[in-house]
């Protein structure tokens, strides 16, 4: 981080996204917040996650300063967890964004009410990803949104 400040001041935002999810490794996740918090506290640090793993450490990202989590929401069988961590996340005063990706065919019926429960929990965010196909892929031949 000291390299790339000293090569573009400007970063004001420190975060932890993918591959895979911070707390798939939250020890080293937590760790590298500690740091970051540590040697350079005037940074917005935020992370994503798909919102599995990150209950047991709401408290950890408060105390470490953490202001922003991005929670994406995919399948249906994340859902539970997911928006039990938006709800926790705000119970903790911490604003939310939710990344919702947008496939023709597949979710597109059902994105506002993605939306409006998302918002009942407090979400502060939603940002809309359109799918993008790529070849040899089960949504290869879906069109763009």
């Amino acid at each position: 981080m000291d390299a790339v400040l000293e090569k573009e001041p400007r970063i004001t935002v420190a975060g932890i996204a993918g591959p895979g999810d911070p707390f798939a490794n939250p020890e080293e996740t937590l760790e590298t917040m500690r740091l970051l918090n540590k040697k350079h506290p005037h940074l917005i640090f935020c992370l994503s996650s798909n919102g599995m793993g990150i209950l047991p450490y709401l408290d950890d990202l408060k105390e470490l300063g953490v202001s922003h989590v991005t929670i994406t929401i995919s399948a249906k069988v994340l859902l539970d967890r997911q928006l039990a961590a938006i709800k926790g996340l705000k119970e903790r005063g911490i604003t939310v964004k939710v990344n919702s990706i947008v496939i023709p065919g597949i979710n597109d019926h059902h994105i506002t009410e993605v939306s409006k429960l998302c918002a009942e929990l407090g979400a502060d965010i939603q940002n809309m990803i359109p799918l993008k196909p790529t070849a040899d892929t089960p949504f290869a031949d879906i069109t763009e949104p």
